[in-house]
């Protein structure tokens, strides 16, 4: 009975019982009162015995083999869910043993293939599933996210369309469309995709962020706050959120703002050094040097380099400097080659290479982010025309994940880009120029006089397996030199026009403007 809600009436009628009842009433209570007991102890041995008894059931279901296909594919998607994709892949392989019609092994298997980054695999994967099941709608939208990840969005955007087509309610293959129009700077039409992605599931929080980051490049800064505030709302600990919000501000020049949002970020992702270069930068801007120069220090504790200080445009020669400011070291060097060594020597007496960067004799190492080293190792030898005479470190540039080393042969001259990350090496032309998104790089080698540089221009996309070459431009008649940046889809340049006797050139300027490839346009 609840006792607050005991009757008054009770009350009155306990107080008339006689004094014989009560002790009556006393003896009953104790009899009562053991028998609860004995049965409360007999009740926790039952609980005992149970537990033990299902303990072992489930350790003997633990050990039992699975005897069919179905059983296979879900012990494989518990270990799949587990991020135990290895065992996974095992369990799904015997599935399809015992069942090598069953699509949904083959697409599982993918998923797990995907996950180890094995993207080769999981397309010959989705690829089997859509051959026993041809409307699959969600095996093309997956291999299409594979091909994606390989960089090949002509396959990418034809099965991410097919699963459209099959399935018009399918969000996932909206966003993927979306981000494959991205990739082809095609901002727009990666609005529209996420707009129906969201409209299928407003949950999707992913494509709140990356429309956000679309109208971010477009400018439409409103928009782009409003997408990354409903992203927070989504997952409130998603710190890559609250970097783009704060990025946004401060390019809006509302640092308090700015500073708040990356601020959370860093608490939500401590060890990621994007944030602290871009918190330090809004701290620079509103001139608190002190600041910003903790945070940069923060920046080479995690092992990253800084390459523009705070405090470089008063002292340009204090610290690691970049880009142009390099080659005001070579003012008085005419030889590229001991240009490429002026400029790593002065490197490597700043503290933000010291950990990273270790010239040894006749090597250059490298210590990349997993903790390997690199080594280039020069080559000496005579009458080898096609050999490297030195590598020579130029710079990191972190915000990118490379290293930029300058390669010096018999007769001219190249530039290593080496993958932080991975390690692969990309060959450029010369000095890379970053887009302002930094999604994309231009490298101009003017060769019109000498010969012994190549005449071209490349522009590289930026991509997380590495650097994909985009276009090459040889122009006829002149050389280019000069690029910058104008926004992320327009860069001038210089066109280097030589005399009748090609004793000298003239300069002229230039646009080269993206209109679905890079075109050159006369100013």
């Amino acid at each position: 009975m609840n006792m607050n809600h005991f009757p008054v009436s009770s009350v009155l009628t306990l107080l008339l019982i006689p004094k014989f009842a009560i002790r009556n009433s006393k003896s009953r209570l104790m009899t009562n009162v053991r028998l609860l007991l004995r049965l409360c102890v007999c009740v926790q041995v039952l609980c005992v015995l149970m537990v033990g008894l299902s303990n072992v059931s489930l350790a003997q279901d633990a050990q039992i083999k699975p005897k069919t296909a179905d059983e296979y594919l879900k012990r494989g998607n518990d270990y799949r869910n587990k991020s135990d994709n290895e065992k996974a892949i095992a369990d799904y392989t015997e599935a399809l043993r015992l069942d090598p019609q069953l699509a949904k092994a083959y697409f599982n298997r993918a998923l797990a293939h995907f996950n180890l980054k094995d993207y080769d695999t999981a397309i010959a994967d989705y690829t089997r599933a859509i051959k026993i099941s041809p409307r699959y709608a969600e095996a093309y939208h997956n291999r299409g996210t594979a091909y994606a990840n390989q960089g090949n969005y002509t396959e990418a955007l034809a099965d991410v369309n097919r699963a459209i087509k099959l399935n018009p309610r399918l969000a996932e293959a909206y966003f993927s469309r979306g981000v494959i129009s991205n990739a082809r700077d095609d901002d727009d039409r990666a609005i529209a995709d996420y707009s129906r992605a969201i409209k299928l599931d407003p949950q999707l929080a992913k494509a709140y962020y990356n429309r956000g980051t679309s109208y971010y490049r477009n400018k439409d800064y409103e928009l782009a706050i409003s997408d990354y505030t409903r992203t927070i709302s989504l997952t409130p600990n998603e710190f890559m959120a609250y970097w783009a919000r704060g990025a946004v501000y401060a390019d809006r020049k509302e640092y308090d703002r700015a500073i708040a949002d990356l601020t959370k970020a860093i608490s939500l992702a401590p060890k990621d050094t994007k944030v602290y270069f871009k918190r330090a930068k809004v701290y620079c801007a509103q001139g608190k040097k002190e600041l910003a120069t903790a945070d940069e220090n923060k920046i080479i504790e995690l092992g990253e380099s800084v390459y523009d200080r705070c405090e470089a445009s008063n002292t340009p020669k204090s610290g690691a400097i970049v880009g142009a400011q390099l080659d005001e070291l070579c003012a008085d060097i005419d030889n590229s080659y001991e240009c490429a060594q002026a400029i790593e020597e002065h490197q490597l007496k700043n503290s933000e290479h010291a950990r990273r960067v270790i010239r040894r004799g006749g090597e250059l190492r490298l210590k990349l982010n997993n903790g390997r080293w690199q080594t280039l190792k020069d080559y000496q030898k005579a009458n080898e025309d096609d050999s490297v005479i030195q590598y020579n470190f130029r710079e990191y540039l972190p915000e990118l994940g490379y290293f930029l080393v300058h390669r010096q042969f018999y007769e001219g001259r190249d530039y290593l880009m080496i993958h932080d990350a991975s390690g692969r090496r990309f060959p450029l032309q010369d000095v890379p120029v970053v887009s302002p998104d930094r999604r994309r790089l231009i490298t101009t080698s003017n060769g019109i006089m000498g010969g012994y540089d190549p005449n071209a221009i490349q522009i590289w996309r930026a991509t997380p397996r590495g650097l994909v070459l985009e276009q090459t431009i040889k122009p006829q008649g002149w050389g280019p030199s000069g690029a910058k940046w104008i926004d992320n889809q327009k860069i001038s340049l210089i066109k280097n026009l030589p005399s009748a006797d090609r004793s000298t050139t003239r300069p002229a300027p230039a646009t080269l403007i993206l209109r679905g490839r890079w075109r050159v346009e006369q100013q």
